[in-house]
């Protein structure tokens, strides 16, 4: 049964999800070294938009380091993580729309976060459904094609640049320079997913 220990050498619910965060954050700190280059990037606004959490400050009052970006990334992964772990233990399936309402955004662009966190949960619990006792082999047993990870990954990026996107004219106002961030973090996100399964695959034999 879902969430209760199996046979020796698998994991039960728990342990998977605790395995694909640390992977997650694993993404989120490369990202961030890759978006500020540098040991403390000085004067740099952090904006949220692949985490829909946009802590927007006055650039004279802000010099964010790399920890507080990657803890904010995480934020709407960990509420797509609760919503997969209710469905994979059986639980009642959780509110999307209450789920999405938790970001700190204006209420007109809630359905682009809720796209967003179903697609989440859809991929999180095919991970949790699955069987490995890493990561890498997780992904492998929910997705046995390179190109099936690929596609589910490019999915999900079309979904978070739609939401950053739909919230740059909210952001404009105060950080008019938004939109080139949004593009900036899209590429890296794509190219650090990129990198990711060819790693998870290519060295799978």
């Amino acid at each position: 049964m879902p969430g209760v220990q199996e046979k020796t050498g698998m994991k039960n619910l728990e342990e998977k999800r605790d395995i694909v965060l640390q992977a997650e954050l694993e993404f989120a700190r490369e990202l961030a070294a890759r978006l500020m280059p540098g040991p403390e990037p000085s004067a740099w606004i952090i904006l949220m938009p692949i985490l829909f959490i946009f802590h927007v400050f006055e650039k004279r009052k802000i010099s964010k380091s790399r920890g507080d970006f990657t803890r904010h990334y995480l934020v709407n992964l960990k509420r797509g993580m609760r919503a997969a772990m209710a469905l994979a233990s059986g639980e009642k399936s959780l509110d999307m729309q209450a789920l999405a309402r938790e970001a700190d955004i204006p209420e007109e662009y809630t359905s682009w976060n809720v796209a967003l966190l179903n697609r989440l949960c859809k991929h999180y619990e095919r991970l949790l459904e699955a069987q490995g006792d890493d990561f890498e082999n997780l992904v492998r047993s929910a997705y046995f094609k390179k190109t099936d990870f690929e596609d589910e990954m490019k999915r999900l990026n079309s979904l978070e640049q739609d939401l950053n996107k739909a919230l740059i004219p909210w952001m404009q106002e105060i950080e008019p320079d938004v939109a080139e961030t949004i593009e900036e973090i899209g590429e890296h996100v794509r190219t650090i997913r990129k990198e990711c399964a060819n790693r998870i695959y290519d060295s799978w034999r």
